[in-house]
């Protein structure tokens, strides 16, 4: 009996802090930080490497500013995810590891290799180029880094190409991280069509698409606040609307705008939908085989005992069904998720 206990709590417990831990390494509107290339005209990139090109708002030596959109947009999806990194450290490391292809700008190898997420704690995919599998990995909680032909009206068509960050989902909206410009509206930062995505970026694949998620998460860029320039084509949705009370941890919107479980929503609901089946069964076959063994052995005593354990069963079993609504609780009383409005244990 003890021991049953002890594995209902175990589990209640461990959805727990489950889904707790989904959210310490994910991104939200608010903790999305942007380093923007025109403030760092005067940083140097790979000092070895030969002039660039005149690139508008730069100058013609190959700088953060014209040459740097790989490490600006690496840097800005890893402080989203609340890292402490800088384009700095990212210029820095490529050019000291990788510099002819960072001479070059052709960061698809560097992408495809190991050293890159070694030495800033993350892991790098190479995904499929299709909108399908943007939405697959956006659903996964992982960023969508895009590589881009400078003919995409996210990159400044002076330059060879460009790379940008897809880091959220919102029905048929996504949030796109450009380090191109802080001003112009086409191109900053901010929400975009499911249509302006298919053009400018799947339409526009020059070397490939990645997928980006730290190892680990602090969050702390959560406190950055959300960014003057993030609201390009829709305000953002009130954290109250029960369409996304639980958006990105325990139900997504997919790609036909309804909503699904995410992985983490699946698996609470698979364990729920276990317990409720299996604590009827257990407490109906435990308190039979309770009850022959008392009528059996013709002692009172042994039939007063079966009654007692097959009360408590019976209490354990309501408390299993219970269980959505007492997670419920205490994530309310934690300010975490609303499971009733998650639809766990429907």
């Amino acid at each position: 009996m003890k021991k049953m206990k002890y594995i209902l709590l175990f589990l209640a417990f461990f959805c727990f802090f489950k889904s707790v831990e989904a959210d310490t390494c994910e991104i939200t509107e608010n903790s999305i930080k942007t380093y923007f290339a025109v403030d760092y005209a005067d940083v140097p990139y790979c000092n070895n490497c030969s002039n660039a090109s005149f690139v508008a708002g730069c100058s013609g030596s190959k700088n953060m500013c014209t040459s740097g959109c790989y490490p600006l947009t690496v840097a800005s999806v890893l402080v989203s995810y609340g890292n402490d990194v800088t384009p700095e450290d990212v210029s820095e490391y490529l050019c000291s590891n990788y510099n002819s292809s960072a001479c070059s700008v052709s960061y698809d190898s560097i992408s495809n290799g190991t050293g890159l997420e070694n030495e800033f704690n993350m892991k790098m995919e190479s995904v499929g180029t299709s909108l399908d599998n943007i939405d697959a990995a956006l659903n996964e909680n992982k960023v969508v880094l895009a590589s881009v032909r400078k003919t995409s009206a996210f990159a400044n068509p002076a330059g060879s190409g460009h790379y940008v960050a897809i880091a959220l989902k919102d029905g048929n909206r996504y949030y796109v991280i450009n380090t191109a410009s802080k001003s112009e509206t086409n191109r900053k930062s901010g929400w975009y069509t499911k249509s302006q995505i298919e053009d400018y970026v799947v339409s526009n694949i020059n070397a490939g698409l990645w997928t980006i998620k730290p190892n680990e998460c602090s969050n702390s860029a959560s406190d950055l606040g959300p960014q003057d320039d993030g609201d390009l084509v829709w305000p953002p949705i009130a954290s109250d609307d029960p369409q996304y009370g639980c958006s990105t941890a325990l139900v997504r919107i997919n790609s036909s705008g309804e909503e699904e479980f995410t992985s983490l929503g699946q698996f609470l609901q698979d364990i729920y939908f276990l317990m409720r089946v299996g604590a009827p069964a257990l407490v109906l076959i435990l308190s039979t085989i309770d009850y022959i063994k008392a009528i059996t052995s013709s002692n009172a005593d042994e039939l007063k005992k079966a009654n007692g354990r097959t009360v408590k069963r019976l209490i354990i079993g309501i408390l299993v069904l219970l269980l959505p609504f007492l997670l419920d609780v205490l994530f309310d009383l934690f300010g975490l998720y609303d499971l009733s409005r998650c639809n766990i244990g429907g």
